[in-house]
């Protein structure tokens, strides 16, 4: 009888091992670790977490608020002041201590009660910062779907694009310049009124483009600012100095201005250009030298307009600044200041503001309180989750 041992079937050999990570990856059963939160875990953790975050909110906040910056809104100037100047009336910015409206042009006199950028010198030359001038602007979504893609890089770069149905798709909503041939986005469900074609007194020829084309390039702000000048001191002196002059240039990133280009319509067509490179109908209505159209004269260089490279940065929020100016070599005393601004970009029809900043800025950038505040709340909240835990461990502990 053959005994128990024989009687069994012989598995064939495993000509190679089965290493042990494959098995334990096929059976899911690789080691992990799952936290159990205990008080005795969760209070050192938020503790120390909140003793991290709120001298890191503090350090923020506090270099935030070294910052100077003058800001003044002037949205109702054109709305509520008078043809004189005259103190402007209850609940306008404290900063605006008078102010006019006259023939589209708003005079306005505002404080500047702390220098920007103290100078290192009896000469007056900046130390810590040159002085920036920003536009800020409350209540626009650059950053709408419709909005955000809304150009022609081709265009931008200086490419020379024969026809409006040459650009963009991504132009769509504004990019024919000839009325006929507006695209049905445009012209509406009866096809029977464009206002994005151009309505005005510039011939158009067949195949007109907007230059530059899209929604996100006719939304340029074209409020024209003058540079500050200073009236008085604060003690009512006559300025030692009058006009405060801002640079347009060094506003924009080396890599932003490099995708922009001077037209190649200027050595290819030129002739052509005023029948068909026609500006954007925001540009013919706010800037008085394009009311007219172009020609080869006056055809802008965009890869020049550091305001326009960094109005084309769509900002993530409704409420936003862009670098209008910048001065490195003078300091902003204080005083009392004028300036005068041709009031063209209408914020009213969407419920904004608009206003002008004159800051500083420091290592971590300009001034914004909203990053120091929000780590010290996370500590904050971390700090009293901890001792909220002590306390409830203490009471009822397990």
């Amino acid at each position: 009888m053959a005994s128990e041992e024989q009687q069994q079937p012989k598995t064939a050999p495993r000509t190679k091992k089965e290493p042990a990570w494959h098995a334990r990856f096929r059976q899911q059963d690789f080691k992990a670790w799952n936290p159990i939160f205990s008080p005795r875990l969760a209070m050192p953790t938020l503790l120390i977490a909140g003793i991290i975050l709120l001298p890191i909110g503090i350090g923020l906040l506090l270099s935030s608020s070294s910052i100077t910056e003058t800001k003044f809104d002037y949205t109702q100037c054109a709305l509520q002041a008078t043809a004189t100047l005259a103190a402007p009336p209850a609940g306008i910015d404290s900063s605006i201590v008078q102010w006019k409206y006259a023939d589209n042009v708003c005079t306005i006199r505002f404080n500047v009660t702390a220098p920007l950028s103290p100078p290192t010198s009896s000469s007056g030359s900046i130390g810590a910062s040159p002085v920036f001038f920003y536009i800020r602007i409350s209540g626009m979504y650059q950053n709408h779907h419709k909005m955000v893609t809304s150009f022609d890089l081709s265009q931008l770069g200086g490419s020379y694009i024969s026809t409006a149905s040459s650009l963009s798709a991504n132009c769509d909503s504004l990019r024919y310049a000839e009325c006929s041939k507006s695209d049905y986005a445009a012209n509406g469900p009866n096809g029977t009124y464009d206002k994005n074609c151009n309505m005005g007194t510039i011939t158009v020829g067949a195949g007109a483009q907007y230059y530059p084309c899209g929604l996100l390039a006719n939304s340029y702000f074209t409020d024209v600012i003058s540079d500050p000048i200073c009236i008085t001191d604060l003690s009512g002196n006559p300025c030692t100095f009058s006009q405060y002059t801002f640079s347009t240039s060094g506003l924009a990133w080396p890599q932003d201005k490099a995708v922009y280009g001077k037209s190649a319509w200027l050595t290819t067509n030129a002739s052509s250009i005023a029948t068909q490179l026609i500006p954007p109908p925001q540009w013919q209505r706010s800037i008085p030298a394009y009311a007219n159209g172009y020609n080869a004269t006056n055809l802008p260089d965009l890869s020049q307009n550091e305001r326009f490279i960094g109005w084309m940065m769509p900002a993530g929020m409704p409420t936003f600044k862009k670098l209008w100016g910048r001065n490195d070599t003078v300091q902003l005393k204080t005083g009392i200041y004028e300036v005068n601004i041709t009031t063209y970009f209408d914020v009213v029809r969407f419920s904004g503001t608009k206003s002008i900043v004159y800051s500083t800025a420091n290592v971590l950038g300009g001034k914004n309180p909203f990053i120091g505040i929000g780590y010290m709340s996370a500590g904050g909240v971390a700090v009293g989750l901890a001792f909220l835990f002590v306390f409830l461990y203490f009471i009822s502990p397990r």
